[in-house]
């Protein structure tokens, strides 16, 4: 049963007299029952959609040159420094997937939709009366940065009658 040279083992079983009790072999009474298990729902099974699939493959660490160096980040950190990148660059494509990106991650961010009206308050008002006023008396536009006399009209400008842009947003 034991070897000479191992102590013996108390022998503790409330049904079996000959069941030792040691590694591996827990008393009876702290063992699981027939039908039990110690993880009674089991390992969760992964998400497998596709939305499940994209988010690990972009939380992957991959290894990217950064000022000549090795870094290790993640696809999406990859992505987005590129995003950014190219919007710095003047790309406007990359420019408006940005903007969308930031739409969606922070609504606060987004700009006023067409049609609502964003609350001025006195110093606004008094800027756009003081242009109403220029426009509508047609004097010409003072020097700009490097010197050149204005001519009264700027690119995009409305011409000297049309103020009503200018006054609706007064209103």
């Amino acid at each position: 049963m034991s070897e000479p040279n191992k102590p013996q083992r108390k022998r503790r079983s409330d049904t079996d007299p000959a069941y030792e009790v040691g590694y591996g072999k827990p008393p009876k009474a702290t063992q699981f029952k027939p039908g039990q298990s110690g993880n009674p729902r089991g390992r969760p099974q992964r998400d497998k959609s596709l939305r499940g699939l994209i988010e690990d493959e972009l939380d992957r660490k991959i290894v990217v040159k950064d000022g000549g160096y090795p870094v290790s980040m993640t696809k999406r950190e990859v992505i987005v420094r590129r995003l950014v990148d190219q919007a710095c660059q003047g790309d406007a494509r990359a420019l408006r997937a940005m903007r969308e990106v930031l739409r969606e991650t922070n609504p606060a961010l987004a700009a006023p939709q067409t049609g609502q009206s964003v609350p001025l308050d006195q110093t606004d008002r008094d800027i756009l009366a003081a242009y109403v006023a220029h426009i509508s008396a047609g004097t010409p536009q003072p020097n700009d940065e490097a010197g050149n006399p204005g001519d009264g009209l700027r690119e995009g400008a409305p011409a000297a009658g049309d103020v009503s842009p200018a006054i609706a947003m007064l209103h």
